[in-house]
């Protein structure tokens, strides 16, 4: 393959650049070669045609030209050796070209990285979507921080945790002296027989006061 910078640097002799924008306008240059190089022989042309058709390119066309104008506009914008933030925002934007055009060079590499970021962009949403709704949002209450569960235990029988029967459940509300109330909540599911065939619904029975424990009102 033909060194494009060399092309390049050969035809910059007369110019007097500076050093700096010597060195970026073979950087840009060269790559835009290289990439236009790329294209014809992806396209069927030979090596050597490609290569011929490049460097005509280079000395009839525009692109030097047009990389010398665009070296001065950078020459112009560059920011200033005391000012920290434009600096900083100039070199992102370098980075931010230098990664499109190495993306361009690899096709393939950039379809597996689009898709590796889409993977990883939805499993991070689906995460914190699930974090989010079970430890970060509050819970749909009044005063959420406020309500506690409480469950029987019986160690004698290997059962660190079950629900609380009703006959204690009654016995804790009538005594309880540190809870501004005490409700209970039972789910159980009855069957529907209709003309679309059965379906199951599943319900709640509550015990008195359990809206206004919570906060809330019941649907009319």
């Amino acid at each position: 393959m033909h060194d494009w910078k060399a092309a390049v640097r050969e035809r910059l002799i007369s110019r007097h650049l500076d050093p700096t924008r010597h060195i970026a306008v073979i950087e840009e240059l060269s790559q835009h070669l290289d990439d236009r190089y790329r294209s014809l022989v992806a396209r069927g042309a030979s090596a050597q045609e490609a290569e011929r058709s490049v460097l005509q390119e280079l000395d009839e066309g525009e692109a030097l030209r047009d990389e010398l104008s665009r070296a001065e506009r950078r020459a112009i914008d560059r920011p200033a050796p005391g000012d920290p933030g434009s600096r900083f925002l100039h070199g992102v934007w370098q980075d931010v070209r230098y990664a499109a055009r190495a993306l361009r060079w690899s096709p393939g590499f950039t379809v597996v990285a689009a898709l590796t970021l889409a993977l990883g962009v939805g499993a991070n949403s689906a995460i914190f979507s699930i974090i989010n709704a079970v430890m970060l949002r509050p819970l749909p209450y009044a005063h959420p921080e406020r309500l506690v569960r409480i469950y029987e235990s019986n160690p004698e029988r290997g059962w660190p945790q079950f629900s609380a029967s009703h006959p204690n459940f009654l016995d804790w509300r009538a005594r309880a002296t540190s809870f501004s109330a005490l409700v209970s909540a039972e789910p159980y599911s009855v069957t529907l027989r209709s003309a679309d065939g059965p379906e199951m619904i599943r319900n709640w029975n509550v015990s008195e006061g359990f809206f206004a424990t919570l906060g809330v009102r019941q649907a009319a």
